[in-house]
């Protein structure tokens, strides 16, 4: 009887020992997810999306800068060939759906944010979209392949 009174305890204390370890684990799993739970798109142009002002377009999804401690999200588009003095155009959504976008100036259901170049090229875009403050931004840079292009193409006309 006493022995079993030893085995029940020791039970008992391994069975209180794993609800609780799953208990903590379930609850920092539901805090992760809380926290990465919303997905940042960009839909816009074309010329910039490779879609129509399609929010659903999983390929403009925006990823966290882990740095920023889940406050700032990025997307890279590599290689587009963009106009001088055009305006394109993009907003952020989030889910894939328009219930919640931000444009210019951070304003929920703003107006379009509106990214613009000095010379015909191809760029690679950043977008960059800080959760805090709704503001979105776009950076264009020639691409690597241009600069490259450009470079052995200068190389050769020097001779």
């Amino acid at each position: 009887s006493n022995l079993k009174q030893k085995l029940m305890k020791k039970f008992f204390a391994s069975f209180l020992i794993v609800v609780l370890v799953t208990i903590v684990t379930v609850a920092a799993t539901v805090g992760n997810q809380s926290v990465e739970s919303t997905t940042w798109t960009i839909a816009g142009m074309s010329e910039l999306c490779g879609s129509y002002w399609d929010p659903t377009d999983e390929s403009n999804d925006m990823t966290v800068d882990d740095s920023s401690g889940g406050l700032c999200y990025t997307l890279v588009k590599r290689n587009l060939a963009l106009k001088a003095f055009t305006q394109y155009e993009y907003k952020v959504v989030a889910d894939h759906s328009w219930n919640l976008n931000y444009g210019a100036d951070g304003m929920q259901d703003g107006e379009n944010v509106i990214l613009t170049v000095s010379a015909d090229g191809v760029y690679d875009v950043t977008f960059t979209f800080w959760t805090e403050t709704k503001m979105l931004t776009a950076t264009a840079v020639l691409s690597t392949e241009m600069k490259s292009y450009l470079i052995s193409w200068s190389e050769t006309v020097e001779v």
